[in-house]
């Protein structure tokens, strides 16, 4: 499923270059989408994969596909936002992409910083594109075997 999400999304790619020239798509949004592709990754191979030790800390994230979503359905949320943020994108341009280009840039530089804080945030958490970390794979692993024994552990989930 990874590998369609991917190959989705660089056909997409593809596409809107074809249908417009390069120069009429911001080079922020491009950016914006690769650090979307790691950001769904480690949703899907952290939250998603890790239901018992971890859940999707993001609220609008969590009310659209749930605090322990199905790899499936990250994948198609991820699809659905980054077409979404493309035309939306292109909106934006349409508004604010006269010269000088001071608000255009303002707003996709706030969008780029806050999905950069997102990946940052994960990344500390532990959670890479590939899943968890040694360390936090290692505490997942012990949470889970001193639940199933039935230590004296709460159920705390971390989130991210």
């Amino acid at each position: 499923m990874k590998i369609l999400y991917i190959v989705s999304l660089s056909v997409f790619a593809y596409l809107s270059v074809g249908c417009s020239t390069v120069r009429e798509i911001h080079p922020l949004e491009y950016t914006w989408q690769a650090m979307h592709v790691i950001d769904i990754l480690q949703t899907a191979n952290g939250v998603a994969a890790n239901p018992g030790c971890s859940e999707e800390g993001n609220s609008l994230t969590r009310n659209l596909i749930g605090i322990h979503p199905e790899k499936h359905e990250v994948y198609k949320w991820g699809f659905a936002s980054s077409i979404l943020h493309f035309f939306a994108g292109k909106w934006i341009d349409k508004q604010f992409g006269g010269s000088p280009d001071h608000v255009n840039l303002f707003i996709r530089s706030i969008d780029n910083g806050l999905k950069f804080s997102t990946i940052h945030s994960n990344h500390s958490s532990g959670v890479t594109t590939s899943g968890y970390d040694k360390k936090r794979r290692e505490a997942c692993d012990t949470f889970l075997a001193k639940e199933a024994k039935g230590g004296n552990i709460v159920n705390v989930t971390w989130k991210f």
